[in-house]
């Protein structure tokens, strides 16, 4: 009986597959994990899966005669028969640099010309890696030394600058007011981009590119995808949201939609939180967003970038003339259209948008409605003269029209209701042409150099002016370089309450940058001087001369275990302000920003990181007392004539964010969850004076909030 078992044994053996799960790595030319490379057997593509953060993957269930298909974009495609599988059980892929993927030319159109001369490069993958960012675009631009940002809103401030004078541009073009309500902190998405359209985005801290136009500090330049990763269906719940993703080629031609839409809403998120956000009251959100790519043949390219939104909130608002609940609600649409067209020499680009949106804000008794409409046209001509030196040629025109329809307090002082108020109606037009030219040139291996020059065509009694930069790039090894650059900008200011036209801006900068970067660790430092002035510099309580700004920064990212990674950044910012013909402290004035992270990633874990970012207070004017004026009913604020001679609490806040990443065969699933401002620290955000002046009290940033959710992500 023995024989015959046997025998029986070893029939049924022969006929099991040799292997059952199917497991390994794969990672890029450098040797990093490949997150997110596609996976799949050449039979049924269905059955495939993604790598996780350290570029693992496994499959079951597989034909043992199929073959294994990794792909990546960027890299060479590689395919490995089952049949040869290795002997330890596991596959370790290490891919290769695709040098046969694109045309060089269509690299080079893809990228901005200036490219090599930004600060830093963050990549999609960058975003959801920062836990400072929580997935918005702009938010990861805190972490950076040179972000200045103190109201936790994603308004990029660089270097000490206000942040109407940066801007963020969206495939060329110019987005004006790039973010939500900053009533809502870090909850959900804070600006107006979703991360899965961004291919990258270049972070210019100082000497914005003069491609660009219309900045007098620094830039922020998002581009969205050219290929299509892959295609995917996304659905996220949170404590406040609801979205969905969808992404979808269009046929084999390289055509491409990305299509998504949110829907931020309140209770939830309010009756958890509710002790520590005692003066937000309500908060709605409801967009949607469309990115259409079409390949028109070999050499054109059109895409369309199509976003709408619809937003308000409602929260408790403190003046010593009133107490009383304030409430602003927006609507806003925009498209963003690109055409590119590649010649045997260069590269012409085209960019029209238009913007449309309707705010309205309500407290005591100010109304104030506004409607804006906005275009931008732009033509570029990229000429490459062999592959060490490139033109860019092109003209703009930027037109914006606003209309304020305003119920005001007669008297800046009293915002109560029942106290006086004045009635105006006004239209503000307003359009901007501009023509640059800007060159590159690589001379040798060690040097890059870079010069632009960029001016108005003055109409409706515009002034004139010119704007010019140099910089030098010098490649000290193939890990270090410094960036050295200088020129002088302009920009137009957006009216608001306190600037009732739209003002021309200027700027003199200079910066020293410093980079290196190895396997396990990036070092940056930087030096920098700029001198702000203003055309119209009075702003109702005192006027306001040139500001001049002085810093010095350090970034340091350092791999301290195989999953243990360690930022340190810090800058020291010097910061005066000329008022009345005497020099002050500005408001950006600190000895020290301190922002560090340390983050834990573990694949069959989780992922964890804190975050603590300290400083010190920003610097105000205080007031001394008050006068009652009888026929008002309410006293009027007499300012100190030592301006910016008072300081806020120092600023500590600590954030931690977890997040389980679990992996199958066509599908995946995210968990998260943020707890903001750890230690419930009280960080003042401004003085909340009584009536008459005479006594104060405090308004406090974010305190200790939670958030949390799903995310669900199919892959084909």
């Amino acid at each position: 009986m023995k024989p015959r078992f046997l025998a029986i044994l070893l029939l049924l053996a022969a006929q099991l597959p040799a292997q059952t799960e199917w497991s390994g790595t794969v990672r890029d030319d450098a040797g990093r994990a490949a997150f997110a490379a596609n996976v799949f057997p050449k039979q049924t593509p269905s059955r495939g899966v993604i790598t996780d953060w350290e570029g693992h993957f496994r499959l079951t269930e597989l034909d043992p005669h199929d073959t294994l298909v990794i792909s990546y974009l960027g890299y060479e495609t590689v395919e490995w028969p089952l049949a040869d599988w290795p002997e330890s059980g596991r596959l370790e892929v290490q891919l290769r640099t695709s040098a046969a993927l694109l045309p060089s030319i269509l690299i080079q159109a893809s990228d901005p010309i200036s490219e090599q001369f930004s600060v830093v490069v963050l990549e999609k993958l960058d975003i959801y890696l920062n836990p400072v960012a929580q997935g918005d675009p702009l938010k990861a631009i805190t972490v950076l030394p040179s972000s200045t940002t103190t109201d936790e809103s994603a308004n990029p401030s660089l270097r000490g600058s206000a942040a109407d004078r940066s801007r963020v541009v969206l495939n060329g073009v110019p987005i004006y007011q790039p973010v939500r309500a900053s009533q809502l902190n870090n909850q959900g998405f804070f600006s107006l981009f979703n991360p899965e359209i961004i291919d990258c985005q270049y972070v210019y801290a100082s000497n914005p590119p003069l491609t660009y136009g219309n900045t007098s500090a620094g830039l922020v330049d998002i581009k969205t995808h050219h290929q299509l990763e892959r295609e995917q269906v996304q659905v996220s719940t949170s404590l406040a949201n609801l979205g969905a993703f969808l992404a979808r080629q269009l046929g084999p031609s390289g055509s491409f939609v990305q299509l998504y839409g949110n829907w931020q809403f309140a209770p939830a998120y309010l009756g958890l939180n509710r002790p520590n956000l005692p003066r937000l009251r309500d908060f709605h959100t409801r967009d949607v967003g469309l990115n259409l790519h079409l390949a028109l043949g070999e050499k054109s390219s059109f895409n369309s970038y199509h976003y709408a939104i619809d937003e308000g909130y409602t929260y408790h608002n403190t003046r010593p003339s009133y107490d009383g609940p304030a409430e602003s609600t927006r609507q806003r649409y925009f498209v963003v259209n690109n055409w590119e067209r590649r010649t045997e020499n260069g590269v012409w680009t085209a960019q029209h948008a238009w913007n449309f949106s309707k705010s309205a804000f309500a407290y005591g008794n100010l109304h104030s409605r506004n409607r804006t409409r906005q275009s931008y046209t732009a033509l570029n001509y990229q000429w490459f003269l062999g592959e060490d030196w490139k033109w860019q040629f092109g003209s703009s025109v930027d037109w914006h029209q606003q209309t304020f329809r305003d119920s005001f307090p007669r008297y800046y002082y009293a915002f109560a209701p029942e106290a006086p108020r004045d009635f105006a109606q006004r239209r503000l037009g307003h359009h901007n042409w501009e023509a640059y030219a800007y060159t590159q040139w690589r001379a040798g291996k060690r040097y890059l150099l870079s010069a632009g020059w960029r001016s108005n065509v003055p109409g409706g009694g515009q002034s004139f002016y010119q704007s010019w930069q140099v910089a030098v790039k010098f490649f000290w090894t193939d890990q270090q370089s410094l960036l050295l650059s200088g020129g002088r900008y302009h920009n137009y200011a957006n009216p608001n309450y306190f600037s009732p036209g739209f003002t021309l801006q200027s700027s003199q900068q200079w910066s020293l940058d410093y980079s290196w970067e190895g396997t396990q660790w990036l070092i940056r430092a930087a030096l920098y001087h700029k001198r702000e002035d203003s055309e119209a510099n009075d702003f109702g309580f005192f006027s306001v001369g040139p500001t001049t700004t002085s810093g010095v920064e350090i970034f340091w990212e350092r791999e301290l275990l195989p999953r243990l990674r360690w930022t340190l950044a810090n800058a020291f910012v010097h910061q005066r302000v000329e008022l009345a013909g005497d020099k002050y402290r500005g408001p950006s004035d600190f000895n020290y920003l301190l922002k560090t992270t340390l983050q834990y990633r573990h694949p069959q874990l989780f992922t964890t990181a804190l975050s603590w970012l300290s400083r010190p207070g920003t610097f105000y004017t205080p007031i001394v007392g008050g006068q009652l004026h009888p026929e008002v009913g309410y006293f009027e604020p007499q300012y100190s004539d030592r301006y910016y001679s008072e300081q806020l609490g120092p600023y500590h806040r600590l954030d931690l964010n977890v997040s389980r990443y679990f992996r199958f065969e066509t599908w995946a699933l995210t968990t998260f969850l943020s707890v903001n401002n750890l230690l419930n620290t009280r960080n003042q955000r401004e003085v909340l004076y009584r009536a008459d002046y005479r006594s104060y009290d405090f308004d406090y940033y974010q305190l200790r909030s939670i958030y949390f959710g799903l995310v669900w992500q199919w892959n084909r």
